[in-house]
């Protein structure tokens, strides 16, 4: 079995096959269809500690989902340092004490997703952290970012712009849904807090773009490929 994050970055033709016009989508959207929620986020911390730093503002965001303030005001010390202590794990670091700057630059991040999330912008409905997608074929079972009602959300909290692998990757979330229970997310989107930009599309206007098909004919081949035999580039 392979995670979700390999297949999409260890198996390129088979990406090129079914998503052929992906790079120019991508581009696109990064030229001109997106939105600015916020100005980037300015940083001082050690650019090899922002995985870490993104990975702990994440599990913040996670953890406090419907927590009140108060709570989260009287035991903050408590939840950022678990936060840090668990994406060390998570990304298989040694334990290492967050710096003071460290925890802000999370808690920056972890309030803009707050902010996002909260907002109608980002729909309606209620919000689902970390959502579980059953295995298929060579991928194992995985968990999402963010379901909000009737949108699937990837963040990404990169210092960069975003790359066809973000895409592959809520493609692939939606194609084990739609395994599932044939369900089909109506939109997708994707969230960066650190650069302050997101964009939503519906589902059916992105599989045609990237594909040329339907979202029902994109995550059927999607999931042919995944119960196929396939050989990693």
């Amino acid at each position: 079995m392979i995670s979700e994050t390999y297949f999409c970055s260890h198996y390129s033709s088979v990406w090129r096959s079914l998503t052929p016009s992906m790079e120019d989508c991508v581009r696109r959207y990064n030229l001109s269809e997106y939105d600015r929620e916020w100005p980037p986020l300015p940083s001082l911390s050690d650019p090899r500690r922002r995985g870490l730093i993104n990975e702990a503002a994440f599990i913040f965001f996670c953890e406090n989902n419907g927590r009140s303030r108060d709570q989260i005001a009287a035991q903050f010390a408590d939840f950022i340092e678990d936060a840090f202590k668990k994406a060390a794990t998570f990304l298989q670091l040694q334990p290492h004490a967050a710096q003071a700057l460290e925890k802000r630059e999370a808690m920056a991040l972890a309030g803009r997703m707050d902010t996002f999330f909260s907002a109608s912008k980002s729909g309606g409905g209620p919000l689902l952290v970390s959502p579980e997608f059953y295995g298929c074929g060579i991928l194992g079972s995985c968990r999402g970012d963010v379901i909000k009602g009737d949108t699937l959300f990837e963040i990404k909290a990169g210092d960069r712009t975003f790359r066809s692998i973000d895409f592959r990757q809520i493609l692939t979330y939606a194609s084990l849904r739609y395994a599932h229970d044939k369900y089909i997310f109506p939109k997708i989107g994707i969230f960066n807090p650190r650069t302050g930009v997101s964009i939503v599309v519906k589902t059916s206007d992105f599989s045609h773009d990237v594909s040329g098909l339907d979202p029902h004919e994109l995550f059927e081949r999607v999931l042919s490929a995944l119960s196929a035999n396939l050989v990693s580039d």
